[in-house]
């Protein structure tokens, strides 16, 4: 038995040696250099704001500008063939986390005048 299990081993040694195997954790391709930042909405200066970005480069998110709870909640797109794009939502609070569900809506979990977290669905026409 000891016999068959060292001719194993020394066949699974000569195949990882010879590339037969793909080897575990293999070398990833390095990140390149990061792009300049990009203004999506003029004038917002807070840090309440979050994202989601789609295999096509395109980015969808919501963003509190005024930097207080009671304040608007804006959305914006960019795409990486057209303009920025923004709109101000009927919602209102501070954006907590933003997911996009790969089809035409995206939801922005904030937290309302009654202190927690709700989720809205914010759906995006121009992506349909």
């Amino acid at each position: 038995m000891s016999r068959r299990l060292a001719w194993i081993a020394l066949l699974a040694a000569g195949l990882v040696l010879a590339g037969i195997v793909p080897s575990v954790g293999g070398v990833a391709a390095a990140v390149g250099p990061f792009g300049p930042p990009e203004v999506l909405i003029g004038g917002c200066q807070t840090n309440r704001a979050d994202a989601a970005i789609a295999v096509d480069g395109t980015t969808r998110g919501f963003a509190n500008c005024t930097g207080n709870q009671s304040g608007p909640i804006h959305f914006f797109r960019d795409t990486t063939t057209s303009a920025p794009a923004q709109e101000v939502t009927p919602y209102t609070g501070a954006v907590f986390a933003v997911a996009w569900d790969g089809q035409n809506s995206t939801y922005v979990c904030r937290e309302g005048l009654v202190g927690f977290p709700q989720p809205v669905r914010e759906t995006d026409a121009a992506d349909r």
